[in-house]
């Protein structure tokens, strides 16, 4: 039984295993999903069909990452925020860019087959998403998926812009011994902390405000 999955809310045509280009949002996590897996080999990765998966259905405990880019305060997820180039470096694709509100992302988990009594972590791994209070996606997931009567869980969402993977910047002049080996968020200063540093525990305003 899995216990850590990578969820993207958006559908591929090809294997996500294959390395091949889709023209759909959400291609670019293809590649990124399988740079996380390779260095994490307890993650499996799970995209959006409209059907149940057998692997997210079965899960009561465990973590579950929310894909997608996000901004400060802007509430949805988007993908395709990057152009694709082969590798000569020459423009094959123009970005695809689909923004999915955070009600859409839930409901596509939910219809995936996330069990209401789901006590495990959802952490919304999206740049910026902890950012903007009511108007951030982490909060706003949090609070549809409480009112979805997901109430067992725990909601995570994050301070900075995230890398998909350990050591995806190896290069940075903010990298330190510390943080190597770990995934990291880059700071609005241009600092590098690990990533766990910056994951705010998002409570549900419904709760707040009881």
């Amino acid at each position: 039984m899995a216990e850590y999955i990578l969820f993207v809310p958006w559908s591929i045509k090809q294997d996500p295993a294959a390395h091949m280009l889709d023209e759909r949002p959400g291609f670019e996590y293809a590649n990124k999903n399988n740079q996380w897996i390779a260095s994490e080999p307890k993650f499996f990765q799970v995209w959006y069909t409209g059907q149940k998966s057998p692997l997210v259905s079965q899960m009561r405990g465990g973590q579950i990452y929310i894909r997608g880019h996000s901004k400060e305060s802007l509430g949805q997820v988007f993908s395709g925020n990057v152009t694709v180039r082969d590798k000569n470096n020459i423009r094959i694709a123009d970005p695809i860019v689909d923004y999915l509100d955070a009600n859409v992302v839930a409901d596509r988990l939910i219809e995936t087959g996330l069990h209401v009594d789901f006590a495990g972590k959802l952490k919304c791994y999206n740049c910026w998403g902890a950012l903007g209070g009511k108007d951030g996606f982490a909060q706003k997931f949090a609070d549809y998926m409480w009112d979805k009567r997901y109430r067992n869980c725990s909601f995570f969402g994050y301070r900075g812009a995230l890398d998909s993977f350990r050591d995806a910047n190896p290069n940075d002049p903010f990298m330190t011994a510390e943080l190597k080996g770990h995934k990291t968020v880059k700071m609005k200063d241009g600092t590098l902390k690990r990533a766990s540093q910056e994951r705010d525990h998002i409570i549900p305003s419904q709760v707040q405000s009881s």
